[in-house]
């Protein structure tokens, strides 16, 4: 059986364009799987829907200047039209830092007061943690995040290569009172970012009694 998605709900997705996401898996670019995932994800959002996109790393290489500070809100929070949508997110390129704290401190300035009426949903997508300096918390950012009234944040971990980051991945999604989804594969991804955001299951099954 299929699970249907309710309409009407609000969704803020926070994507990873660091440089690490050039890497390939599988055969392909990390980011090109990502793009897929959030395009095939968005394909199942209804109509009445609200959606916005948040991306780093994807302006400024690691290497230039203000690169630890480079996330931006490609979409704001609104009605969502897919087209749209889909069209920012092909144009989208990896290329620079992971500014985790910074993206959250500014979802967080993103999002206040954004839940009246409707819970939002953040999902979080990246194959690393903050590599822009001991000054950044993304711990306290994150639970500064999930302290706001109706806001969830929930993280999709995809092939983390360091126990480090792994972790602080983990402690972020507890501090934050969210989910934390560690993806190995890229033929997964799809199935656990769909859960993560949508909050149901690639399929379930109605069983009587016994």
């Amino acid at each position: 059986a299929e699970a249907l998605v309710p309409p009407g709900g609000k969704y803020y997705i926070i994507l990873d364009a660091s440089g690490s996401m050039i890497a390939e898996m599988e055969g392909r670019p990390k980011f090109a799987a990502a793009v897929d995932a959030v395009a095939a994800l968005v394909s199942e959002i209804p109509p009445g829907s609200q959606v916005a996109l948040r991306v780093y790393g994807h302006r400024k290489s690691a290497i230039e200047a203000g690169a630890e500070e480079d996330t931006a809100l490609e979409i704001p929070m609104g009605t969502f039209d897919r087209a749209k949508f889909l069209a920012r997110l092909k144009s989208l390129r990896a290329k620079g830092k992971t500014p985790l704290a910074r993206s959250l401190q500014e979802a967080t300035r993103d999002l206040r007061g954004a839940s009246e009426g409707k819970p939002v949903t953040v999902v979080l997508l990246t194959d690393g943690g903050d590599d822009t300096g001991p000054k950044s918390d993304p711990g306290l950012a994150a639970e500064s995040l999930g302290k706001l009234p109706g806001i969830f944040l929930h993280i999709v971990g995809f092939d983390i290569g360091r126990e480090d980051w792994s972790a602080q991945l983990r402690a972020m999604a507890r501090r934050a009172g969210g989910n934390y989804w560690p993806v190995a594969k890229a033929s997964n991804l799809i199935r656990d970012l769909r859960s993560a955001v949508l909050g149901v299951p690639e399929a379930f099954s109605v069983l009587d009694r016994s």
